[in-house]
């Protein structure tokens, strides 16, 4: 962020309808603020007040998800600077009090002791951390969120009382908004879903260095030959569908477009197109008997690992991904405090953000990942950014989570700016745009395949997948032609009208430019 950067190119994330874009002025501001505060965070990074300060300026220019997350890494830091047995609260009072003496030396008088006066004045930052946090969930709609950022925020704060009065606003508008629900006939789980959540945008930010917005060509010829292997029938090349219209940051464009996945042999009705096995097939409830790696069900004689007992596989080729992939990043750390989250949710809405974010994060960790955004399994990936259709996004998922993991596996999050907030949401709109599996189920299962991502919607398709875990058996509907693209189907069911697939498709593609739609059109 403190690199030179078009801010022409911000495209605003917040999704609530009386969000007012900022003026050019406005964004030229927030543009040097936001600048100087990460150079700010790069020299003294455990300093509350310039992770405050970068934040005010993330929401003023309209990203209030970046906004929260610095926020977030503010209050973290007071927590530490208050607590003197914290092992980087001394790193905290120093650089906090720094700034202060150089801001005004004059504060420093005699009738209180340093410790005092810093201590005072952390609290009154973390106050207004809180401010940003709540002024910027309210952008999200994130309404069950902001009621119980606002109870975290009273009980700090208690007198505080534009903290009690944006409490009872947010139930009552998730009262509002529930009865509103109810009454159009939406059905329970959709009401909880869409109450349990907030919306973002997906828009690329205007700082993204170029090599993170395009997939180089070492990365598809890698891919090109792994599929000669799993998928010996298929090629990636450009795609037939309609092309997204072409990304472009400055003069920066994402390249290549729009890809595709082509059969290089005949293939019959009922053949099987390619098995797609992955690494990143996750779920947020592990009960015995699953795989460690596919989550599918285990065979009476697993395999296990030898490093880490408890973790066994349901088949050689399981293993290997595990051991290879991520595995010895997780060997020996205890992360069942994930599983206890989503058990106590009460929504009982699966989340799968957590358990996504662990396996990415341990895959970076192990293969020693230079960028999280080059990451193999991620760097493959395009998220929506064409499409006006908000994203799910969560406190605990999207920020509070992710920076928890980070820091289970030994990972300075505040100096580490690998990964910034912004590289983590990043990551989550690539993985969101692109993964498959059944979050209905009684053991909800998420899965980034290697090959299937590259498979795109039609609403006639050629192909069905079906799963009973985290690999994908894709097969052909009817007969597939050499050299015609395989196409899927991203609806629940195809006897749809052109309006309702287009409610449907719209999360993923904005207009489908399928050849059925473009004959109904």
């Amino acid at each position: 962020m403190d690199q030179a950067w078009d801010p022409a190119d911000c495209k605003p994330t917040a999704s609530h309808l009386d969000f007012v874009p900022p003026s050019a002025a406005c964004v030229a501001r927030a543009y040097n603020n936001i600048r100087w505060y990460a150079g700010r965070i790069a020299d003294a990074p455990y300093n509350p007040e310039n992770w405050r300060e970068r934040a005010h300026a993330l929401f003023d220019i309209g990203y209030p998800e970046l906004a929260i997350g610095d926020a977030y890494k503010a209050s973290l830091l007071v927590d530490a600077g208050l607590d003197y047995g914290s092992s980087f609260g001394e790193a905290v009072r120093l650089q906090f009090g720094m700034s202060l003496w150089y801001r005004d030396s004059s504060s420093w008088d005699n009738q209180h002791s340093p410790s005092i006066l810093i201590d005072r004045l952390l609290r009154f930052t973390q106050e207004l951390t809180y401010d940003v946090i709540i002024h910027s969930l309210a952008l999200l709609q994130a309404d069950t969120d902001s009621v119980q950022v606002c109870q975290e925020a009273l009980s700090k704060f208690p007198t505080n009382t534009f903290f009690s009065r944006c409490q009872k606003a947010g139930k009552d508008r998730l009262s509002s908004r529930r009865r509103k629900f109810n009454e159009s006939g939406i059905p329970q789980s959709g009401v909880d879903f869409t109450l349990r959540f907030g919306r973002a945008l997906m828009k690329p930010y205007p700082w993204i260095p170029a090599e993170y917005l395009q997939r180089s060509q070492l990365l598809l010829d890698g891919l090109s030959e792994n599929l000669k292997t799993f998928g010996p029938k298929c090629e990636i090349r450009s795609s037939t569908v309609k092309p997204s219209p072409l990304l472009k940051i400055g003069s920066v464009e994402a390249t290549p477009g729009n890809l595709g996945m082509f059969a290089t042999k005949t293939i019959p009705m009922g053949g099987r197109v390619f098995l797609d096995m992955t690494p990143v097939g996750v779920t947020n409830k592990h009960t015995p008997g699953i795989c460690g790696n596919c989550c599918g069900v285990l065979p009476t004689r697993p395999l296990s690992a030898q490093c880490c007992k408890t973790v066994v596989f349901c088949s050689p080729t399981c293993h290997r991904l595990a051991l290879t992939h991520y595995h010895p990043a997780l060997c020996g750390k205890d992360f069942s405090w994930l599983d206890a989250h989503a058990e106590g949710d009460p929504t009982n809405i699966p989340d799968m953000r957590p358990a996504l974010f662990l396996r990415l994060f341990a895959m970076c960790i192990h293969q020693g990942t230079a960028h999280p955004l080059q990451l193999p399994i991620i760097a493959r990936l395009m998220p929506a950014y064409t499409t006006d259709y908000p994203s799910s996004w969560s406190m605990h998922g999207n920020i509070v989570a992710p920076i928890q993991i980070l820091q289970a596996f030994g990972i300075d999050v505040f100096t580490d700016l690998r990964y910034d907030t912004w590289v983590l949401q990043t990551m989550w709109w690539r993985a969101k745009n692109n993964f498959c599996g059944d979050l209905g189920s009684a053991r909800p299962i998420v899965s980034i395949n290697p090959f299937y991502s590259f498979v795109n919607h039609s609403c006639e398709p050629n192909v069905y997948w079906n799963s009973k875990n985290s690999t994908v058996d894709l097969k052909a509907i009817r007969r597939i032609r050499k050299g015609e693209e395989i196409l899927t189907s991203y609806l629940s069911h195809n006897r749809m009208t052109k309006a309702e697939r287009a409610v449907q498709l719209n999360q993923w593609l904005g207009k489908c430019g399928c050849a059925r739609c473009l004959r109904e059109s």
